[in-house]
C-alpha cells in the first residue's frame, strides 16, 4: 500500500483535532464547553423605583395627587460583558425606564367644581461602562478541551456613564398670585453623569446560558432648566431590581 504524503497526514491530524458536531452535542449533554467564554450578552427586564427626593418631586407630592410610588415602573436593557481575566469583566450597559401619570390638584377645583388635571412624564436612559467582579471562579478547565462552568456565580460591580433624562408636566395649573387656572407645559431634559453600584448572581441553566438576578443603585442629579426656575437639581437616582437571560460566547 502506498504511503500517504506528509501534507495529507498533517491535514488528517488537524481535522481530527477540531471539535465535531458530535463533540459539541456531547459537550452540551455533559455540561461543559470547549473553552472559557470570551463575552456574555444579557437581556434583562425588571422594576425601577426612582428615589424622587428633590424639591420638584416634593412640590408635586404636596400639591398634586402624586406619590413616590407613581415614579416606579418597568425597566429593560442589555449588558455586554467582555472577559478581562478569570474573575473580572468589562461591561457596557444601556437601560431605560419611563412613567406617565395623570394627577389633579389636591386642594383646588375649577369654577365648575371639576378637578384641575395635568400629566407628568419622567424617563431615564443610562448608558454606562464599568467592571464586574465574580466572587468565585466562573469555571474550571478539565484537561485541554473541557471547561466546566460554576453553577451559581455571585458578583459585584460598579459603573459610570451618562443618563439621558426628561421630566415633563403638562395640563392645567393654578397661578399662585391670581389663583387663575391656565394651561401650559413645563419641560426639563438633558444628560447627567451617573455612578452605579450593583450586586447579583448568575445561575447556569446550560453551559451557554445563565439566568441572572441583579440589584442596582444609581446616583445622578440633573439640571431642571428655566421652565422650573428656582428649584434645585432634579433627583435622577433610584434602585432597580431585574432578572435576565445571559448568553455566553
Amino acid at each position: 500500500m502506498r504511503a500517504l504524503p506528509p501534507l495529507a497526514l498533517l491535514a488528517i491530524a488537524s481535522i481530527a483535532s477540531f471539535p465535531t458536531a458530535a463533540d459539541a452535542q456531547s459537550a452540551l449533554e455533559r455540561g461543559y464547553l470547549f473553552k472559557p467564554p470570551a463575552a456574555t450578552i444579557t437581556l434583562f427586564g425588571g422594576f425601577a423605583q426612582a428615589s424622587a427626593s428633590s424639591d420638584i418631586f416634593a412640590q408635586s407630592f404636596d400639591e398634586l395627587t402624586l406619590g413616590r410610588q407613581d415614579f416606579a415602573g418597568s425597566d429593560r436593557g442589555v449588558d455586554v460583558a467582555i472577559t478581562l481575566n478569570g474573575r473580572t469583566d468589562i461591561v457596557f450597559s444601556v437601560a431605560g425606564n419611563s412613567v406617565r401619570r395623570r394627577s389633579a390638584f389636591r386642594d383646588w377645583v375649577d369654577q365648575d367644581g371639576r378637578d384641575i388635571e395635568q400629566t407628568t412624564r419622567f424617563s431615564r436612559t443610562p448608558i454606562g461602562i464599568g467592571a464586574r467582579y465574580y466572587l468565585r471562579d466562573r469555571g474550571r478547565m478539565i484537561g485541554s478541551r473541557a471547561w466546566i462552568p460554576t453553577r451559581l456565580l455571585p458578583y459585584v460591580g460598579a459603573s459610570v456613564g451618562g443618563m439621558r433624562y426628561r421630566f415633563v408636566q403638562y395640563g392645567d395649573f393654578i397661578d399662585p398670585g391670581t389663583l387663575d387656572v391656565f394651561r401650559d407645559e413645563f419641560k426639563a431634559e438633558g444628560v447627567a453623569m451617573f455612578g452605579q453600584a450593583s450586586a447579583g448572581a448568575a445561575w447556569s441553566i446550560i453551559p451557554e446560558m445563565q439566568l441572572v438576578g441583579d440589584l442596582r443603585y444609581t446616583y445622578a442629579r440633573g439640571s431642571l432648566g428655566r421652565d422650573f426656575a428656582g428649584f434645585d437639581r432634579i433627583d435622577l437616582s433610584g434602585l432597580t431590581t431585574a432578572v435576565g437571560l445571559a448568553i455566553r460566547f
